[in-house]
């Protein structure tokens, strides 16, 4: 897709969002915009099943209640974008640069996160269920009240991470840099530590 042709649809959903009876929803389902440079789009409630965003520098857009399932977003870069109530299940995000972004009470069971960067984020009761996070910069990342049981987290930065009343059932942090991180109500059963295997149910 040219980026003529992006512009093109982003001004029609930006009328349709203002009002439904006009302009047109935003359906890029099975779009490929590899490598595209188009920063500050506004998505809100669009359809990206499938689409295509690999290495595209795509920072602050607004992604709310848009349905990204199964999209590619390998190496791109969204820092300080918006995914509050999102579709992310079986997403690739591999590589991907979220430093600031807010994925609030958003979907990403089984999305996969290896090598991406997400410092900073705001991730609050949302659903992550058996998403792959290994390797991955979570500095400071707030998760609280989420669900990371069967969560891969083997070799990544917490410092500082909030997990208050977070399930984290079966997940794995071996490896993980745990400093000034909270697990204060977290369920940690079945969850692996370099230290072995803890059982502490907090529900």
């Amino acid at each position: 897709m040219t980026i003529e042709e992006l512009n093109a649809i982003l001004e029609q959903h930006n009328l349709w969002l203002q009002d439904h009876t006009t302009g047109k929803r935003a359906n890029l389902t099975n779009i490929d915009c590899y490598k595209v440079i188009r920063p500050r789009m506004t998505l809100n409630k669009a359809i990206l099943r499938n689409s295509r965003f690999e290495e595209a520098d795509i920072q602050y857009t607004e992604l709310n209640y848009a349905d990204l399932q199964y999209a590619t977003l390998y190496n791109a870069n969204l820092e300080d974008s918006s995914f509050e109530y999102s579709k992310l299940c079986h997403t690739d995000m591999r590589g991907v640069k979220l430093q600031e972004s807010s994925f609030n009470y958003s979907d990403l069971r089984n999305a996969d996160l290896q090598d991406a960067k997400l410092d900073g984020e705001d991730c609050e009761r949302a659903d992550i269920l058996g998403a792959n996070l290994n390797n991955d910069i979570l500095e400071g990342v707030n998760f609280d009240g989420s669900n990371l049981s069967n969560v891969d987290l083997r070799n990544t930065n917490l410092t500082n991470t909030s997990f208050k009343n977070v399930n984290l059932t079966n997940a794995d942090l071996r490896g993980a840099t745990i400093e000034a991180t909270d697990f204060s109500g977290a369920i940690l059963v079945n969850t692996i530590f370099d230290q072995g295997t803890t059982t502490i149910d907090n529900g």
